[in-house]
């Protein structure tokens, strides 16, 4: 009778012993998220950006109502990831993962690049805010509408 013979394959692991990949703490965030991400106590949802228009909004919302506005916490995506929703503007490209995107030209940097458009919307009247992707340099820029062809 022969032995039997185990065949294992080394396989990466992270500094908590865990599978590449495997570890809320060391895998790579999703499509479209930063790796670092911001939370308000009592928010429901995180932002890829500090300055996110609509986490201002938000806190401009609930000072108006009369209630407390919280301190904004820098904190790891995977910490919140499960728990809480993403922006629906500033981790619109997360929300966008293979959906086809309107091709444009936009006016970045004194220069016409061809950018796709991840979302847009109105900030007053006959104007709106494009946020814009560029593949080349993989950066999300937000424009005007005059800095943007159709």
């Amino acid at each position: 009778m022969k032995p039997e013979v185990t065949i294992q394959v080394a396989q990466d692991r992270c500094i908590h012993d865990l599978l590449e990949d495997q570890c809320g703490h060391c895998k790579s965030a999703p499509y479209g998220i930063q790796e670092m991400v911001f939370t308000t106590k009592g928010g429901q949802v995180f932002h890829n950006w500090e300055d996110c228009a609509f986490l201002k909004e938000g806190q401009d919302l609930a000072e108006a109502k009369g209630h407390n506005t919280h301190q904004i916490l820098q904190r790891k995506w995977s910490e919140v990831f499960s728990s809480l929703g993403a922006c629906e503007w500033c981790c619109a490209l997360h929300h966008l993962k293979g959906v086809e995107m309107r091709k444009c030209q936009a006016f970045i940097e004194g220069s016409w690049r061809n950018v796709s458009i991840v979302k847009e919307r109105f900030t007053g009247f006959k104007q709106r805010e494009f946020q814009v992707y560029e593949s080349e340099s993989n950066y999300i820029y937000f424009l005007s509408q005059k800095e943007i062809r159709l």
